[in-house]
């Protein structure tokens, strides 16, 4: 698809634009977007998202919180929209948690997940599976299996 302003290059930007209801479309190239005005820089998308929580959960808070694993503070986090590393999940899990859930209404990803990787599966899809089998068990009169499955199930549950 070439531009839609200079009609030589290949587009690689696509604006939507919607006003009153109705839509708007650009197809542009990187030379002709430029001339856009409200252009933003992918880097500054996620540059506040972690200050639109609507409870107001994610505030400075007195003392210094900081990953321990790569040094990025509750300040960083704040200003740049970024996870420094892995453990900044965990580190800022009560910062994130409440805006994750405000974005999306949930805080657990649910996705596809490759055939090559081996996850773990969560506890909660094991207890999921495990009752599954119990009803199926009793279902079918199988009371030695299901009474195992029971004690598997209390285990799972005394962990949680």
């Amino acid at each position: 698809m070439f531009c839609d302003k200079c009609n030589k290059n290949q587009a690689t930007l696509h604006y939507t634009k919607i006003v009153n209801g109705k839509k708007y479309e650009q197809h542009l190239c990187n030379t002709c977007a430029g001339d856009i005005e409200n252009t933003f820089a992918f880097d500054d998308m996620f540059k506040n998202v972690f200050t639109i929580n609507p409870a107001g959960v994610f505030k400075n808070s007195p003392e210094v919180k900081k990953c321990e694993r790569c040094g990025l503070t509750l300040d960083e986090l704040n200003k740049y929209g970024r996870l420094g590393c892995a453990d900044c999940c965990v580190s800022f899990r009560e910062y994130i948690e409440p805006v994750l859930k405000s974005i999306h209404s949930v805080t657990r990803h649910n996705g596809k997940r490759s055939g090559k990787i081996s996850f773990s599966e969560p506890r909660e899809d094991k207890i999921a599976a495990l009752k599954a089998k119990l009803k199926e068990a009793i279902k079918n009169e199988e009371y030695e299996k299901a009474a195992e499955i029971r004690d598997i199930l209390k285990e799972l549950e005394k962990e949680a």
